[in-house]
């Protein structure tokens, strides 16, 4: 029965990649999207494989139990699947929206995914894979929303541009699972790619739409990313439109962040306040075998500037390649340098061709995901949940190097 299900999942998948415009718009071709596609189930399944024979307590395989738990109460009390969607057993009530621990909205993560996956029950039977499959294919779409963005918008495509999008490896490696990390990136380049789209034509209404709920949904799984994506949106959209030169545009933001966070640092509402609790609560859980140690910083702005370079150290440099606590590590090591050797030759040929009309939305994505990868260094004190939570963000540090050097070659 599971073996047929099975199939019939795949076969629902080729039709919609046949025939939906969104797929077909990428210009692939069926054969080479269906490839794709079967590449990453293979090898999401492989990684689901891993998971659930050596790694039973991960999150995957919580989240596969807590599905079919929900599946249970959805057919014995309907109602009372939906009433626990909105329960009332917290102190604080629906407060704490940027809390990690003990809030409704940090426990909404888990209740939303495993409502979504429990309908699919009634055919997978609670099958750890069959989910996997489901939220597989959900993190391909995120992978042609990146695609789509270089081509229709840097007019790029071809091998460089399949690697970048599909199979970057850390991204595709951590995007594949039963995890909220699927749903968080395709939200992410949905949200990215229609920004882009709305960057040249403000009224596109698939876009906008598009916008809207791709945010609702990183609102609901990681709400802090919406803190940092949308007044940076908002700074590349305005950048754009004004025709600002994006240093000058910039330089004003900046000043207007620090100025905002010095005086937010004395009010009831302070940023840097949710990086330092996420902080506390990461620091308190188990030790693991790649632990680094927490970074004891306080929520101020003269704190963050003395910590800083260790938290760079620990979201870009590490691990390092010389020394890494797991052999397997050292993957992520090269990776990493791959992608930051590539990033300081593209810095090098951007001052060298003194642009002064720069692409406020590639910049958009290298502060985007330079800013991400900061703050995870600043909150996990863990080296492999610092490779997983960083790996969502390569992609859109990637993006601008693979464009600008596309056109430092081939636009002369």
């Amino acid at each position: 029965m599971l073996y047929f299900v099975f199939t019939i999942y795949l076969l629902i998948f080729s039709f919609l990649v046949i025939k939906l415009p969104f797929f077909q718009q990428t210009q692939l071709g069926t054969g080479w999207l269906l490839t794709l596609l079967f590449t990453r189930i293979f090898l999401g399944l492989l990684t689901a494989y891993i998971m659930l024979h050596y790694f039973n307590t991960s999150d995957p395989v919580e989240l596969n139990t807590y599905a079919s738990g929900e599946y249970n109460l959805l057919k014995s009390n309907p109602s009372e699947f939906f009433a626990t969607l909105f329960p009332w057993k917290y102190t604080h009530g629906y407060g704490g929206f940027f809390d990690s621990t003990g809030s409704y909205w940090n426990d909404l993560k888990m209740t939303f995914l495993s409502k979504f996956l429990a309908p699919f029950q009634l055919f997978n039977r609670g099958n750890f894979y069959l989910n996997t499959l489901i939220f597989i294919f959900i993190s391909f779409l995120g992978n042609v929303f990146l695609y789509r963005l270089l081509r229709e918008k840097y007019l790029l495509k071809g091998k460089a541009a399949i690697a970048v999008c599909f199979f970057l490896p850390s991204t595709f490696l951590f995007s594949v699972n039963l995890h909220k990390d699927a749903i968080v990136f395709m939200a992410m380049a949905g949200f990215i790619y229609s920004l882009g789209k709305l960057m040249t034509d403000s009224y596109n209404r698939k876009a906008l739409v598009t916008l809207f709920f791709t945010f609702v949904i990183m609102l609901l799984l990681r709400n802090y990313v919406c803190l940092v994506l949308l007044p940076l949106s908002i700074w590349a959209w305005v950048t754009q439109q004004l025709k600002i030169r994006p240093v000058i545009s910039l330089g004003v933001m900046i000043a207007a962040t620090l100025s905002g966070l010095f005086i937010l640092s004395f009010t009831n509402f302070n940023p840097l306040e949710l990086i330092t609790t996420h902080q506390r609560d990461f620091g308190s859980l188990e030790e693991g075998k790649t632990h680094l140690g927490s970074l004891a910083t306080e929520p101020s702005i003269f704190s963050f500037a003395k910590s800083i370079p260790i938290a760079i150290d620990h979201a870009f440099f590490r691990p390092h390649l010389f020394f890494a606590p797991l052999n397997i590590l050292y993957f992520f090591a090269v990776e990493m340098i791959l992608i930051l050797a590539a990033g300081f030759v593209t810095l090098y040929y951007y001052f060298q061709s003194n642009n002064t009309r720069a692409d406020p939305f590639l910049w958009m994505l290298c502060i985007f995901a330079g800013v991400m990868i900061i703050i995870t260094g600043f909150i996990v004190p863990n080296l492999g949940a610092i490779i997983r939570y960083r790996s969502l963000y390569l992609p859109f540090l990637v993006i601008p190097i693979l464009v600008t050097l596309h056109h430092k070659y081939y636009k002369k």
